[in-house]
Order: structure tokens, then sequence, then C-alpha cells
């Protein structure tokens, strides 16, 4: 007996409101000044066209061995 295969369904909104989630891995708690001073304008700037933004710092034990 033949089984009918039924399509899957999309899942997939469209996305309507776009939101940038920028992630930055922050080694010993640090990062550089200058890239910190860029994400200022660039909230300004990505509230200005409407679009949503998440920032996240995440904050790493450095890497040594030993």
């Amino acid at each position: 007996m033949a089984t009918k295969k039924t399509p899957a369904k999309k899942t997939v909104k469209a996305v309507k409101e776009p939101h940038i989630f920028i992630a930055t891995p922050m080694y010993g708690g640090m990062c550089s000044g200058f890239y910190v001073q860029s994400l200022l304008p660039l909230e300004k700037l990505l509230a200005e066209h409407g679009i949503k933004s998440s920032f996240y710092f995440i904050q790493r034990k450095p890497h040594t061995e030993g």
C-alpha cells in the first residue's frame, strides 16, 4: 500500500521589522575603544531608519597556555 506524501508546512515568516543583533566577544573583559565608539553612531543610524538593534557583550577569560 502506497502512502501519500504531504508537503511540509512552511513555518518561516517574512520579516516585517528588521532587527540587528550584534554580539561582541570581550576576552578578559576588554574590547577596543574605537570599536565601542563606532557602535554609538551605528545604533543612532539604525534607529533613524527604523531598524531595531540589540547589543550583547560576551565576557570571556583570556585563553592562555599553562
